[in-house]
Formats: structure tokens, C-alpha cells, sequence
């Protein structure tokens, strides 16, 4: 089927809904007949096999989805359709939704697990996963990406981009968008990847239009066809519009040049629909014009009826522009032309009302867990609170699953002046920018906190004081000093069972180990690991790693081996295994496999730490610490002295060498190993983090400004990195060395 929507992972209530093509879009008004044929567009796409981009760009109306829908038909064979929503700017969900479509069309149960990654790092890491099953696949579906408009994140941006470089040429990838979007088209089109359709190419003909007008039921001869079609330059919607006019015996007027925008559109919408309408059908499609899809439940409640699904039955009976959006008609939609108008209806009306209502679909869809709709519609009403409470709830356990993109959106939607005013939406925000490796952002919402007034308190009723002195101890921008004082405040501050009261144990516990007070670390990693069981996976994870450390320590590998198998559970589960702060869960794997002779699997391991690693652009200096010298251990017990060394340079650089017994005690491990090895196996060039960093972007289609725009450097700091890469891969070019980096396991294949 080519409407089947892939959902996205996490509460049903939170999936993207269903969204059929165009061809569905209009139905309701020509329920006796097909859409439209377009033989024209369909021969000349038909031309361009060897192009494995199609992208067809318009404003709403113009009939890209059914374009699509009728050339995926005609190239025949399995469709993977997936339609996009403002849901899908996360990279996380979009390479998730996509996967599931993918693995659906393909009969592969396997992708979407394959595919399970955090949001650090998302295009280096999990990409190139999706592209080598793609290569692995002769009989592949065509893929449709409809409503491509939705992706303006970077990070999302950047999936698509890579995958239409990277994409096979056997492949044919469908783009449906009502703007061109920010990829590199140039460049594609030089290439010959890419065959691009516009809305002038969209626009009907005379013989379509004609078609158009008389299957809507007007009866029109061909010059009066031909006037619809040249005043409204051929937009399929419009020519609609005005069909439905000349069907019901009125003149052509100015009616042929409708648009979402047009006062023509206005006034038809008030005097040939609403005015004509029942007057409690009008008050109920322009009242939920809030909402992107009616439910009947959901429509009752926020409208105050208890006629909502009858209501819509008769809507579609009625030809007001409402369809179903499903085939058991559980849920409908207006369309979306007729959908604006009715949204500038009711604001035409005073800005209360409409804030009534989005306050109360705001209520109905959070008791329904609904968080993407809940926080739009909070933020809709002017209620910050609201969106600001709903995002505490649900945003620390997202961000730790690796969906921060999704709740840095949310608290995008609140204007400055409302996110200023609630220290929740601050925190959230330096949680996101944490993860993401960007400290500055980091440390600028812990300040926000810090000064927020002495009574400003989060919703769980804790003090934003509290949560900043954690944020900012979890940064540990400020020395390993001002963490413990920080962390340990926290703690005092918090209840004995708040969750994020595991943060701070785990700083203060994590700093311990290092520091070589085994006891006192054990039993504070200890309570730190009950309270984020559950509730915050990658903290947990991490504290798993940190209790593992203590173990190797005192030669316990039994007991860092079953650690460690642990923490890979919770990866799983959570779908954090390649999340950029885990490079310490693999490092330590690394050296228990190596110390137990499983070269191969602790090399493999030791690969995965390393581009973790490289992920973390900033990262606390008592994680960034115990992460190199156990790394730089697990390379010598492998043999790779190079590695192991630059490892141990780049700690002595952070000021660890000399900072923590443990980290001491490590270091002389190393070196004894590595002076046991005498001169260095050609076991692979030894890269610095900064240069792994950079050669994770090399198989992007990012130029060396973007990627230092990503990395937060400089163009001339890249370039510098990627002649130290070439020189020590032994290549000349960046396909070269990304050949060279997969071969040796730096990057994945």
C-alpha cells in the first residue's frame, strides 16, 4: 500500500498520524472518481531512469502527492511511502520512521533495531548503516518521502542530504515538499542524481484542467474550461474551488483564482461554504481548525459536544472540504486550503477564543500522553507553564533516550520572552545542549537557573537553584572542585527518591573512583544506579560503566564482565549503544574483552569507544578522563601502541595525569604494557579524538565549512585535521580516506 505511514518508537499517543497522499486529499470532493492522470509528467519522469532523485516541490494544491502516488504505481513492485510531520525534524525519529517504512516494504523485521541510535553523531554513525542495506538490496521498494517541508532541523537535513548522495543508483527515492528544501540540489543535479519538478511543471493544462472541472461535476464547455484554467495558472486546487461553483449553476466571476492567501478564497469560504452550511456545521469546522486531525472523542472534548463523530460523518456527506484520513474512519481531516481560511476565520473573531480552545486541546491531549500536540497547543494558548510542566515531565527520560532534538523543538515553540520566564524550559534546553556537546549553550542555561528568583520552582517542586547547581556540576566546564561542591548541594537539596538526584551521586560517585576512594564511590554509584533504573536509561548505563571501573580495578573482571553486560542491556533497550557520553561503556568492554584474549570483539569495541569519543566535542572532564586512559589500556593490551599513546597525550593535555590516583595507576599500567611491546605493530595510524572527530563527517556531503560549523571550528582547524588524516591514512582524497578509515574500523561500513 502506498499510504501506509511508518510510527515512530514511544507511546502510540506521541506517533505521527496517518496522512495519505493528495489523491486522498481530494476524494471527499470527487468521491465517484480517480484522480486525475498526468501522462504527460508520468512519460517524462518515465525518461529519467537513471536519476535516482525525484523531487516535485509546490505550495499546497498542486497534486505532488498524487503525482507521486501514480508514478510509484507505474513503476510497480513494493512501495516504502513514508508522510512526513513536524514530528519527523528529529533525526532520531526520522531515521526510525524511515527504517520501519523500509523494513516494512522489504519484509525486514531487522532494520529498525539495526538502526537504534542516540542523537549525537546520528548522521556518522547511523547512516551509513541505512545506506550499506540499501547497497544489500537488489529488489529495493521505492521510497517516498512525502511533505518534506517539515525538515528544518540540521541534523534532520542532514539524513536526507547524505541519503540522497549516498543512495544506491538501482534505488529511486520520491520527495514530495511544498518548498525546495535546503539540500545541496546543485550539486545533485550536476551529478545527474536528481530530476527536479516545480509548480510551474505541476500546473494543469488546458485538457487537464477540462478533466478536472467536469469530473467535479461542472458543466463547462471548453472555452469556459480553458478561462478556469488560465486564471488560476493551473493549480489543481483552485480549478476545484471553482468547479464547485460552476457545479451549483453560479457564474465564473474572479473565482477561478483562488488561493490559501487570496481574499477570493475568503470570500468564497464565508459566502458559497460557511454561509451555506448549518450553522452549527460551520461553528464546528471552524472551531477545530485548531486541530491537524479530528478525532471524534478528541473533538467532543475540546469543542464541549458529545456529536463529534456524527457531526463528521455528515461533514463529509456535505462536501465541506472533511474527509477521512483512515478507512475505518476513525479519524478525519479538513482540507488544507479550506483549513487556513477556516483558521483565519476564527481569529478574525478576536484572539480569545482561539486561545480557549488551544487551552483546551492542550488539557485533553496531555491526560492522553500526546506530548507533541499538547506542548504545541500549550504554547499556541500563551500558556508557558503549561508547555514548560508538560516539557519537565516527559523531557528528561526523552533526552536520555536520545530524543533531545524533539524537546529542544518544544521549547523553540514558546516566544523568548515566555522560555526567560520558566527556568524549566532553561534546564531542559541545557540538558539538550549537554548531550549535544555544546557547552555554551550548556553553561548559559545553568546560569539562567542559577539567577532565576529564590521562589521560582520547577513543577516536580524542585528549586530551579537545585537544577542548575546540577546542570552545571554535570558540565564540569568549571573544574573537578566546583562539580563535587556542586553536585553535593544538589543532592542535599533534592528528595531521597528524585531521579535526578542520581545525577549528582554519579558525579560525586564517577569523581570518586577516580580520586581511589573505592568505598565511598561503591556505595554512592550504588544508590545513584537504583534511582536511575528505569527513569533515566543513559545515566544508568554510565553509572554501570563507572562501577565496572572499580571492579577491573582490583583485578574483578568477573564482576566487570556481568557490569558491563548490564549496562549493554540497558543500551539496548533504550537505544543509547552508539550515544556519544557511552564511549566510557564500550572503552571498558574493550579492555575486559581484551584482557580475555577476544581480540577481534574488543577491537570491534574499542572502534565503537573511539568514535564516540571523537563525538564529544566538549565533555566533562571526569568522564572525558576515565574514557582516554581506559581506551588508551584496552589499545595496548591489543597491541595498538600508537593509538594507546596519542590516548595518553591527549590526558596528560586535560590535566589528568597527575590529577586522580586511579588515573595515575592506569597510566603506568599503560606504559609498562606498551614498553613490553617495544617499537609499535603497523597496527593502524594513530589518530587523535580531533581527527577521528572530523573523519566522522568525511563521508557526509558537508563541505569543510559546514562540518566545522558543526564541530564549532574554525574551516582552517578542519583542513588542518583532514591533511593530518590524509597523511596518516596514506591517501590523497576524502573518498580515499573514508575507504581507508572503514577498512580499519574507524568508521562504519
Amino acid at each position: 500500500m502506498f499510504y501506509d505511514r511508518a510510527v515512530a518508537s514511544g507511546p502510540p499517543s506521541s506517533a505521527p498520524t496517518l496522512e495519505p497522499p493528495l489523491a486522498g486529499r481530494l476524494r471527499p470532493y470527487r468521491r465517484t472518481s480517480e484522480p486525475i492522470p498526468r501522462p504527460r509528467l508520468l512519460q517524462r519522469l518515465s525518461a529519467w531512469v537513471d536519476s535516482p532523485v525525484f523531487l516535485v516541490h509546490a505550495p499546497a494544491g498542486y497534486g505532488k502527492s498524487t503525482l507521486l502516488g501514480q508514478y510509484a504505481a507505474q513503476r510497480g513492485g513494493p512501495v516504502a511511502w513514508l508522510t512526513l510531520t513536524e514530528a519527523d525534524d528529529d533525526a532520531v525519529t526520522l531515521l526510525h520512521d524511515l527504517a520501519h517504512a523500509l523494513g516494512q516494504a522489504a519484509g525486514d523485521d531487522t532494520l529498525v533495531e539495526r538502526l537504534s541510535v542516540g542523537t549525537s553523531g546520528v548522521v556518522p554513525l547511523a547512516l551509513p548503516r541505512l545506506v550499506a542495506w540499501l547497497h544489500e538490496h537488489p529488489k529495493l521498494p521505492t521510497i517516498v518521502l512525502d511533505d518534506v517541508h517539515h525538515l528544518r532541523s540540521t541534523e534532520a537535513l542532514d539524513v536526507l542530504a547524505s541519503l540522497c548522495d549516498q543512495a544506491p543508483p538501482t534505488s529511486s527515492l520520491l520527495l514530495g515538499s511544498r518548498s525546495r528544501p535546503a539540500l545541496p540540489l546543485a550539486r545533485l543535479r550536476a551529478a545527474g542524481r536528481l530530476l527536479e519538478v516545480g509548480a510551474s511543471d505541476l500546473r494543469m493544462t488546458p485538457a487537464e484542467g477540462t478533466a478536472m472541472l467536469r469530473a467535479a461535476g461542472a458543466q463547462v464547455d471548453d472555452q469556459e474550461a480553458a478561462l478556469v484554467v488560465r486564471r488560476t495558472e493551473g493549480w489543481p486546487a483552485a480549478i476545484y474551488l471553482a468547479a464547485l461553483l460552476l457545479r451549483d449553476g453560479e457564474p465564473l466571476g474572479s473565482h477561478g483564482a483562488v488561493g490559501p492567501d487570496d481574499p477570493h478564497l475568503v470570500e468564497y469560504g464565508r459566502e458559497e461554504v460557511l454561509a451555506h452550511a448549518h450553522p452549527d456545521d460551520a461553528a464546528f469546522v471552524t472551531q477545530s481548525s485548531i486541530l491537524d486531525e479530528l478525532r471524534p472523542d478528541v473533538c467532543d472534548a475540546v469543542l464541549g459536544r458529545k456529536d463529534s463523530a456524527e457531526r463528521l460523518r455528515a461533514l463529509v456527506d456535505a462536501d465541506l472540504l472533511v474527509m477521512p484520513a483512515d478507512a475505518s474512519r476513525s479519524a478525519y481531516r479538513v482540507h488544507a486550503l479550506f483549513r487556513s481560511l477556516l483558521e483565519a476565520e476564527l481569529r478574525s473573531r478576536g484572539m480569545e477564543e482561539e486561545r480557549s480552545l488551544h487551552a483546551r486541546a492542550a488539557a485533553v491531549y496531555r491526560d492522553r500522553g500526546d506530548w507533541e500536540r499538547a506542548v504545541r497547543h500549550a504554547a499556541a494558548a500563551e500558556q508557558p507553564c503549561v508547555a514548560a510542566d508538560i516539557i519537565w515531565q516527559v523531557g528528561p527520560a526523552m533526552i536520555a533516550s536520545g530524543r533531545g532534538a524533539t524537546v529542544d523543538r518544544w521549547c523553540a515553540l514558546l516566544s523568548p520572552a515566555a522560555a526567560a520566564d520558566q527556568p524549566a524550559i532553561a534546564i531542559a534546553r541545557g540538558w539538550v545542549a549537554l548531550e549535544a556537546g555544546d557547552a555554551e549553550t550548556a553553561s548559559e542555561c545553568a546560569g539562567l537557573a542559577l539567577v532565576a528568583p529564590s521562589e521560582a520552582g520547577l513543577p516536580d517542586g524542585s528549586s530551579a537553584r537545585t537544577m542548575g547547581l546540577l546542570l552545571r556540576a554535570a558540565l564540569g566546564a568549571s573544574g573537578t572542585a566546583q562539580s563535587l561542591a556542586d553536585a553535593a548541594e544538589a543532592a542535599d537539596d533534592l528528595p531521597p527518591e528524585h531521579p535526578m538526584r542520581g545525577i549528582a551521586l554519579t558525579v560525586i560517585g564517577s569523581i570518586a573512583v577516580l580520586a581511589g576512594d573505592a568505598d565511598r564511590a561503591a556505595e554512592l554509584l550504588a544508590e545513584a544506579e537504583r534511582l536511575a533504573a528505569g527513569a533515566l536509561p543513559s545515566l544508568s548505563a554510565l553509572v554501570l560503566a563507572h562501577q565496572s571501573l572499580l571492579a577491573i580495578d582490583v583485578d574483578g573482571w568477573d564482576e566487570a564482565d556481568a557490569l558491563l553486560a548490564s549496562a549493554r542491556a540497558v543500551q539496548r533497550a533504550a537505544g543509547v549503544r552508539d550515544y556519544s557520553t557511552h564511549a566510557i561503556v564500550a572503552a571498558a568492554q574493550a579492555l575486559t574483552l581484551a584482557h580475555r584474549g577476544a581480540t577481534a570483539q574488543a577491537r570491534e569495541d574499542a572502534d565503537q569507544a573511539s568514535k564516540c569519543l571523537a563525538m564529544l566535542r566538549r565533555t566533562p572532564s571526569w568522564i572525558g578522563l576515565a574514557t582516554r586512559v581506559t581506551l588508551a589500556r584496552a589499545r595496548a593490551e591489543l597491541g595498538d601502541g600508537g593509538q594507546a599513546r596519542a590516548l595518553l597525550a591527549e590526558t596528560q593535555a586535560l590535566g589528568g595525569g597527575d590529577a586522580f590516583p586511579l588515573l595515575r595507576a592506569w597510566h603506568d599500567t599503560t606504559i609498562a604494557l606498551l614498553e613490553r611491546l617495544g617499537s609499535d605493530p603497523a597496527t593502524g595510524p594513530a589518530l587523535t579524538t580531533a581527527e577521528l572527530r572530523t573523519l566522522q563527517y568525511l563521508p557526509t556531503h558537508l563541505s569543510l565549512r559546514e562540518i566545522g560549523e558543526r564541530l564549532h571550528v574554525s574551516r582552517n582547524t578542519v583542513k588542518t585535521h583532514t591533511v593530518s588524516i590524509y597523511r596518516k591514512l596514506e591517501v590523497a582524497s576524502r573518498s580515499e580516506a573514508v575507504a581507508r578509515g572503514r577498512g580499519l574500523g574507524l568508521l562504519d561500513t
